[in-house]
Formats: structure tokens, sequence, C-alpha cells
């Protein structure tokens, strides 16, 4: 039986006219799976040779994690899937993403805080990453979040 990456992989090659038309994006769950540093696309040997899938920046994606309410296991994975997109940020990242945030409605930013909150008292989950070992790091995003509100 193929592995969900296996079958992602197939997906975006059978969708491969429609994702090289300008402008579109591949969003949802299932670009984590797709990342490289950066989040450029999916390495090209898994795909075919030049064949890039366009995704989201990590900042977008990061601050769509943490602006959506869940609950329950749903919503603990999807913000370990935040604190992994978090993981391999890079400042410009971050400067992004608080950009971004300055621009949200109040009550949104509530969320954002309220989430990395959450973060910050997760367990760990099997084949996620630990949350914690970053702790550290989801704090220091949130003071930044929290001096500039």
């Amino acid at each position: 039986m193929p592995t969900f990456r296996q079958r992602l992989i197939a997906t975006l090659r059978a969708a491969r006219p429609v994702l090289e038309v300008d402008g579109v994006l591949v969003a949802g769950s299932e670009v984590p799976n797709l990342l490289e540093r950066g989040a450029a696309s999916t390495p090209p040997s898994e795909l075919d040779d030049g064949f890039r899938v366009p995704v989201p920046r990590n900042a977008g994606l990061l601050l769509e994690k943490l602006v959506t309410e869940r609950s329950g296991i749903k919503g603990d994975r999807d913000l370990l899937v935040a604190l992994g997109l978090l993981m391999v940020a890079e400042p410009a990242d971050i400067d992004e993403l608080g950009g971004a945030y300055a621009r949200l409605p109040a009550d949104l930013k509530q969320t954002v805080r309220s989430n990395l909150t959450i973060l910050t008292l997760l367990e760990r989950l099997p084949d996620m990453p630990n949350p914690t070992q970053e702790r550290a790091r989801v704090g220091a995003l949130l003071e930044r979040l929290e001096r500039s509100a």
C-alpha cells in the first residue's frame, strides 16, 4: 500500500497542468509534507526534474495554522505542524509573520496568541515535532507578538 506521501506525489503529478498555471498555489494541511527549507517546493527528484509545486511562504503557512481555532487531537496536530514550520523558519520568515500578525484584527491576534500558549503546554505526539524541546522558541515568538499587539 502506498504511503501518504506517495499518494500525495501521485496526485500532484496528475494535477501538474493546473499547478503550472501562474498564480496557483497548493495550500492546506498537505503542504508541510512537501516543504524544503524555505518552503520552496517538493524535491524535483520525487516528481519530475524541473517540476516545482508552488506553495505559500513559510510565514503564511505558519500564520494560517495559528489563526485557525481547532480542538482535540486535530487541533493539537495542527499546532505541532505550526511548530515544525517555526523550527525551520528563518529570521526573515519571523519578520514576515510579525508584519502579517500586526495587520490582523484584534480577535485573530488573540487567537494566534492563544494557540501559541496552548502549544507551550502540549506534550509530544508520535511522528510530530517535540514541543517540550521547543518551548523557548515558541515563548520567544509569543513575547515578540505580545509586544507588537
